[in-house]
């Protein structure tokens, strides 16, 4: 039997130039959060797994309008000192889409060369919401087969955050991911009944105040 050769090679590990820099983005318009609420996972589970379904309670606005709020660990949504954040992975998705709007940047090119960072590992990737008014409102949306039902969420309004991007300096600049980052406030918003889901709706929009 012959005997396979074995050849060795040396391979060039090259490093990854990787920075970091802040930039603020400040609401141009109110934000309507709504996070999946824990009630909503536990539905799909019970249904997935073929459990005996329970009679259904009146519906409580108020704890739908709560659950639809990002919190940080041990804070508890409404209670007076709680921090509420959003995903930064919503930036990066926005930013991500503005290639569209952008010359020269393909959005396979963008969501490998950057990244927005959560405040903390444990945060669920959350960035720290600042603001100056957060009520409940009440919308009237169309679900499945044309039916209508309301929506309790939260809504956040004068409202600004600070990103943490992290990028390889190798494949893009700082320039181009704020303007991309700018880009995505005019052209893709975040959260709920933002520009880029397709309707007339203009909330969620925001643009960049400064970068360092």
């Amino acid at each position: 039997m012959p005997v396979k050769k074995v050849i060795e090679k040396t391979v060039e590990l090259l490093p990854i130039h990787i920075d970091e820099f802040d930039v603020r983005a400040n609401g141009l318009s109110p934000l309507i959060v709504h996070r999946f609420s824990d009630k909503a996972k536990k539905q799909i589970e019970d249904k997935q797994q073929k459990r005996a379904k329970s009679a259904k309670k009146a519906r409580d606005p108020n704890e739908e309008y709560l659950a639809s709020l990002y919190t940080f660990p041990g804070d508890v949504a409404g209670v007076k000192g709680c921090r509420y954040g959003v995903p930064a992975v919503w930036f990066k998705l926005a930013a991500v889409d503005a290639c569209r709007f952008s010359d020269g940047m393909k959005m396979t090119m963008a969501r490998g060369t950057f990244h927005v960072m959560g405040e903390t590992q444990d945060s669920g990737g959350l960035v720290l919401l600042h603001y100056s008014s957060l009520r409940m409102r009440e919308d009237a949306v169309t679900i499945g087969m044309g039916s209508r039902d309301m929506r309790y969420r939260g809504e956040f309004s004068d409202w600004w955050v600070n990103l943490k991007i992290r990028y390889n300096s190798a494949c893009i600049g700082v320039e181009q991911i704020v303007n991309l980052i700018n880009i995505a406030g005019f052209g893709c918003g975040i959260g709920e009944r933002r520009p880029s889901q397709g309707c007339s709706d203009q909330f969620g929009m925001f643009e960049v105040a400064l970068s360092t």
